[in-house]
């Protein structure tokens, strides 16, 4: 099965320098409300409990995902390149601005660190389009990617269209000539592919540009 990791590493990403992070549901909120304010949202981390500890240079963001036969999923939302942490005066803002996140920041007692996130370009067109299986202990919302594999479960033809979906499927024998199974073949769901297959992930997606040979 495909593993994210493999994923970032053909978007030229280090996963030894990647941390994934599994945002809870004032998360979810922000990203609802548009990306400048996710953005915001995750430029504030709590100093005794950072995901940004140990100098990652980028951040995957998830958002959860519906449970699926009982496990815990997570749906990506984009990586961000994570710069300059400083203690938090209350007083300087974020690079990227929201009134109702910097609000609710000023309101939190505890100490806070704030950083200079960015979006990044690569990835960039699989933002809500791929769904993970997160594991077991999801208090565990934040792991570096090198450390903790990550299964994909889904890979969406569409963001924000679950039925429009590639899923990962046991069988294996439907793949077209000259493609060996180094992974196992993606079911299609309302989409036109090899009889009802599309090759291996590792052979039929370009990460980089998202476009099958």
């Amino acid at each position: 099965m495909f593993q994210f990791h493999e994923f970032l590493e053909r978007c030229r990403y280090s996963p030894r320098s990647t941390r994934l992070l599994r945002h809870d549901a004032r998360g979810g909120l922000a990203w609802r409300r548009g990306q400048d304010a996710f953005l915001c949202f995750a430029s504030f981390q709590t100093q005794a409990n950072s995901p940004y500890n140990g100098a990652p240079s980028h951040a995957c963001h998830f958002i959860p995902g519906p449970t699926i036969a009982g496990t815990a999923t997570a749906l990506f939302i984009g990586t961000t390149e994570v710069e300059n942490g400083r203690p938090w005066d209350r007083e300087e803002l974020p690079i990227i601005q929201d009134e109702e996140v910097i609000n609710q920041e000023l309101a939190s007692l505890a100490p806070l660190d704030l950083f200079d996130l960015s979006w990044c370009g690569p990835c960039s067109t699989y933002v809500e389009r791929i769904l993970i299986d997160w594991g077991p202990g999801t208090r565990s919302w934040s792991q570096w990617a090198d450390r903790r594999h990550k299964s994909i479960l889904e890979l969406r033809l569409d963001a924000r269209r679950a039925k429009r979906q590639l899923r990962f499927s046991d069988r294996c024998g439907h793949c077209p000539s000259g493609h060996e199974a180094a992974v196992r073949p993606v079911k299609v769901d309302s989409v036109r592919g090899y009889d009802g297959y599309m090759p291996p992930l590792t052979h039929c997606l370009d990460f980089r540009s998202g476009n099958c040979p």
